[in-house]
């Protein structure tokens, strides 16, 4: 008799049984409602996460549950466990909680979750004491799919956390190159990218950006990049390959003085192209290398 059983399990007497085997019961028998409720009344937390998300599809109850857990343990371990579920199906929701969750942001615990002060100290305990937040760049795969989620998580984190891993920042440098593809997008990305390259705080791997850069052929960001580390040479390659005239006479009357190779070099690309014969750009490069004595 199902209404004898819930006056049963819900009863404020003491229970003679164990509550574990009673939860597998319901859940056998389908009683899905009684057995979250007999999770949720005596803190067995990762039951009631299961019977939430597997029996009940319950997304938005589980997510809800996950981030009043009494323990940022308990938070990362159910996330480990059900992360990509609760994407799939509350991507919004998802990612904002992993942000409050990675910068410490995260719901206070629920009162009613907390552990008996009293009872024995157990050794998960222990680490409970001195919990960390998950680093962010863990959680990545789980936003698979979901680009667009990952950006906002990533972008929150840089901002919130500027001493955040190289792998955050290429991750995300990765994604706004990626997203640059898209015509309507492009200027804007573009612009994210060069800032970031800009930024002195960014700690994205100069070696690993280039390498991105030079893939999705982003000019800015490889004249940036080139520049930071003296490569002027491949700056002026990149200049010449646009037929970007101004940009050439630029970079070679700004560092000509210091490496005068680059009229020379700019020179012979001119002096390969009949266009710019007599044009004034190629009289002032013979100018200069005459006078350079290169």
């Amino acid at each position: 008799n199902v209404h004898k059983l819930e006056q049963f399990i819900r009863s404020d007497g003491e229970l003679n049984f164990d509550v574990e085997t009673a939860i597998k019961v319901c859940r056998q028998a389908t009683y899905y409602d009684d057995a979250a409720y007999l999770a949720k009344k005596f803190n067995q937390y990762d039951w009631y996460v299961h019977i939430q998300i597997e029996d009940k599809q319950d997304y938005e109850a589980a997510l809800d549950y996950i981030n009043k857990l009494p323990s940022l343990q308990k938070k990362k371990e159910n996330i480990k466990l059900f992360g990509k579920h609760l994407m799939d199906h509350l991507p919004e929701s998802m990612t904002r909680f992993l942000i409050e969750l990675c910068t410490n942001e995260s719901s206070s615990p629920d009162p009613d979750m907390e552990p008996d002060i009293l009872a024995p100290m157990q050794p998960d305990d222990v680490d409970t004491m001195m919990e960390y937040p998950p680093d962010p760049e863990e959680l990545i795969p789980l936003f698979v799919n979901r680009n667009d989620c990952l950006i906002e998580f990533l972008e929150a984190i840089v901002l919130k956390q500027p001493d955040a891993s190289s792998q955050v920042y290429n991750a995300l440098l990765e994604l706004y190159l990626r997203d640059s593809q898209n015509e309507e997008r492009r200027e804007m990305r573009t612009k994210q990218v060069v800032d970031m390259l800009q930024n002195e705080q960014a700690r994205y791997d100069p070696d690993h950006a280039l390498l991105l850069m030079q893939l999705y052929r982003l000019q800015p960001g490889i004249v940036i990049l080139c520049e930071n580390r003296g490569l002027y040479q491949h700056v002026l390659d990149c200049y010449i390959e646009n037929n970007d005239t101004r940009s050439i006479m630029e970079l070679c009357w700004r560092r000509g003085q210091e490496e005068a190779s680059l009229w020379v070099h700019a020179l012979y690309c001119y002096h390969g192209n009949p266009c710019y014969h007599g044009n004034h750009c190629t009289i002032t490069m013979v100018t200069m290398v005459l006078s350079s004595g290169v």
